[in-house]
């Protein structure tokens, strides 16, 4: 009645997920249970009826023979699943797998010889059979499987979690037991017993796998992705990755209801999951969603990738209708293209440039890669020394003296090379590693200064600080840079922050609060405009801000020299009439300096003045109160 019921719960009420092998060999396990204990049954049924002695002994003696027959293959069965759940059945070749299997095959065919030979059992009387001594065979090749799965859980265990573990531990336990005092004590019939509690142990722990399901989609959810990630690569595992974006997914939501939405989710994984019953489909978060194809050939992902694209490329069925689902389908290869699981999520993650292009893979997806090349960079970066601090030296417009400095971070690696601030930018700002790079670009700026102005008395006048994103500007920034200046014994007025226009406008009421706090300490800020100026930011907010600071270089690789040059002088002539101080910055080559030399301003600095230097360079530059010759 166990195992029944098992077989019911697995068939019937987890339909959706039979064609798993490892579904498919659990219930041959229970299947095998159910058998024994049928030939059982019907052996001592026989036995106490009123039929013939012939009868009885030819029913009694082909239950015999069928459970025998199949009780002989239950541990290689379960030794194929314990392969299977460790996540090691693939690296079995043919070759080793009949290895595996070939004992069963000769336990099996002695049960077949045994009408002529006796070895598995004879019958000794009516209805009285004993053992032969292929049994102790058989149970010596059971012990080998039963070893063979205690050391792939052992050796595997991560890739199991806790409920696995537990679960199959406490089968093989219960077997084990069931079956040394049957053998020891044929008459204490057991062993089925203890199998089948164990079997529906497992079906609990494992098989009911309810928590790796997202309810509303009946695909595997996000955690179930990364234990099956880490899995496939922690063993090496090769395996294809595709993963289906549905852009408007959130469109509907609004339009139509969480309904209507809820139902294009549920019919997108009910499609992925239909196009190979052999992979298993995931939906992390919204409209994304992944297929993991282990050991697939290019010609079955060509042959996916080509359904899918023939069905988003037309409307897209759904029980409500007909919709239109705009889709984008990244594929890629582990561990050709992808390393790591943060690698792969980056498909679903990361934003993608504008294409017309459905279906993306080979060098279509080298920008992903260069992204995933480049956090590896900071990775490495922010565990090393990779990320450096260098100094873009600001002169003093008016007697070409060096005045103060820019401090600008830069990475160096050690496999790409130097990575440009821009291009390292916008994967940190993705991945969220700005805001560690912010706060050690800071403890490493306030150490210098202190360093240089406190201790050797340099005339640096100032220490120019950009603010590195919007995700930086928050209350914790200002408890690091009151906490840097404690440490380090520095002049507030010594450092000023630079923030752009573009940050400043998505977080004015920090920003606000930032200004107040520090500004009554004795700090300093430029406003960096490049984008949106002036407009969107209060009188109050622009009035707390002491320069303002404008790239050269950027105004005229955006526009042609006459609007940039009329662009500058209007922002100039804006600024002086506020009373502000006026940096320009990106000074890169005579031909901009030649633009700019005969503008009003304060500060001036580029790769033309001076390139960015080191720390001890810039000391020294100080020391001579150099001056730049244009």
């Amino acid at each position: 009645m166990i195992c029944v019921t098992c077989i019911f719960y697995m068939t019937v009420m987890r339909s959706y997920n039979r064609k798993r092998l490892r579904g498919r060999l659990f219930i041959v396990l229970l299947v095998l249970t159910v058998i024994d204990c049928c030939t059982g049954v019907i052996s001592t049924l026989i036995s106490n009826s009123g039929a013939s002695e012939r009868a009885k002994d030819i029913v009694t003696y082909v239950c015999k023979f069928v459970y025998y027959l199949t009780h002989m293959a239950f541990t290689p069965v379960l030794a194929i699943y314990i392969t299977i759940v460790c996540d090691v059945f693939h690296k079995f070749t043919r070759k080793s797998l009949t290895l595996v299997i070939m004992p069963f095959l000769l336990l099996e065919l002695g049960v077949l010889s045994n009408p002529w030979t006796n070895f598995i059992y004879a019958q000794a009387s009516h209805q009285f059979y004993t053992r032969g001594k292929g049994v102790y065979v058989a149970y010596t090749i059971s012990a080998i499987y039963v070893a063979m799965c205690v050391i792939l859980l052992l050796r595997y265990w991560h890739t199991m979690n806790q409920l696995q573990k537990v679960a199959m531990f406490y089968f093989l336990l219960l077997s084990l037991a069931g079956t040394l005092v049957q053998m020891l004590y044929p008459k204490i019939v057991c062993e089925l017993m203890a199998e089948a509690l164990g079997l529906m142990g497992i079906m609990i722990m494992i098989e009911r796998d309810d928590y790796r399901l997202d309810y509303k989609t009946h695909a595997n959810n996000r955690s179930a992705l990364m234990h099956d990630l880490n899995s496939y690569i922690e063993y090496g595992r090769h395996f294809y990755i595709i993963c289906c974006r549905i852009d408007n997914a959130e469109n509907y939501r609004r339009l139509m209801g969480s309904d209507t939405y809820d139902d294009i989710m549920f019919k997108t994984a009910e499609f992925l999951r239909s196009l190979d019953g052999r992979y298993e489909t995931y939906r992390t978060t919204g409209g994304i969603f992944y297929t993991l194809c282990p050991e697939a050939t290019k010609s079955d992902v060509d042959r996916i990738l080509a359904i899918m694209e023939e069905v988003y490329e037309k409307s897209f069925s759904r029980t409500l209708g007909i919709a239109r689902v705009n889709a984008k389908v990244l594929c890629g290869r582990c561990p050709e293209e992808f390393q790591t699981v943060n690698d792969i999520l980056l498909m679903g993650d990361t934003e993608l440039d504008d294409t017309e292009k459905l279906i993306l893979r080979g060098h279509d997806l080298d920008f992903l890669l260069k992204k995933v090349e480049i956090e590896n960079s900071i990775v490495r970066g922010l565990n090393g020394d990779s990320f450096e601090v260098k100094y873009q030296p600001a002169y003093d417009k008016k007697n070409h003296v060096i005045y103060s400095t820019e401090a600008l971070l830069t990475l160096n690696d050690p496999g790409l090379g130097e990575i440009s601030f821009a291009d390292f930018m916008v994967v940190a700002d993705e991945t969220g590693f700005v805001e560690e790079m912010q706060y050690r670009m800071l403890e490493s700026v306030f150490a210098f200064a202190s360093e240089a102005v406190v201790r050797e008395q340099l005339d640096i006048k100032a220490f120019i600080v950009h603010v590195m994103s919007v995700q930086v500007l928050k209350h914790d920034l200002i408890d690091k840079i009151n906490y840097c200046i404690d440490k380090y014994e520095i002049d507030h007025s010594l450092i000023i922050f630079s923030i752009s226009d573009t940050i400043a406008i998505q977080a004015q009421g920090v920003l606000e609060t930032m200004l107040e706090a520090l500004r009554e300490k004795g700090m300093y800020f430029f406003l960096a405009i490049h984008d949106a100026g002036f407009p969107g930011l209060s009188p109050e907010i622009i009035n707390k801000f002491i320069g303002i600071v404008i790239n050269v270089r950027r105004q005229y690789e955006e526009s042609d020299r006459e609007q940039a040059e009329i662009l500058i002088k209007n922002r100039i002539s804006m600024v002086k009439e506020l009373g502000k101080i006026v940096v320009l910055i990106g000074v890169d080559n005579k031909e901009l300096y030649d633009c700019v030399k005969d503008m009003p301003v304060e500060i001036i600095c580029g790769n033309y003045l001076s390139p960015m230097v080191s720390k001890k360079e810039l000391k020294e530059k100080f020391v001579k109160k150099e001056m730049f010759f244009a």
